[in-house]
């Protein structure tokens, strides 16, 4: 085995590594974008809560500092696993240039 086999090896092995990562982002990134949802619904009901007269807002308060809590924590979530998708589908595309150039450089035509 040669420089250009072991290359392109190595450069295959990583290209399928970030496309499983991907892929586990992206079902990742579905669920929180799930959970992100409900927890806006949850807000929102507290919300309405919340605008009732001063008893029922009283005892809903604290539920309201939660549920805001429940919504940023959510959607940090989100913005991360969105970056770090961002970041893997970038890499990708630099191992595929990669072995895209291993290819031309290697392949007698």
């Amino acid at each position: 085995m040669g420089f250009s086999d072991a290359a392109r090896q190595k450069a295959q092995a990583k290209v399928s590594e970030l496309n499983a990562e991907i892929a586990s982002l992206k079902a990742d990134l579905s669920k929180a974008k799930a959970e992100l949802k409900g927890a806006q619904a949850l807000d929102g009901v507290v919300d309405t809560v919340t605008d009732q007269p001063d008893k029922v807002r009283e005892v809903a308060a604290p539920m309201r500092d939660k549920t805001d809590a429940l919504v940023a924590q959510a959607q940090a979530k989100v913005d991360t696993i969105q970056a770090n998708l961002t970041t893997a589908e970038a890499k990708l595309a630099t191992y595929e240039s990669a072995q895209d150039a291993i290819d031309a450089i290697t392949d007698p035509q």
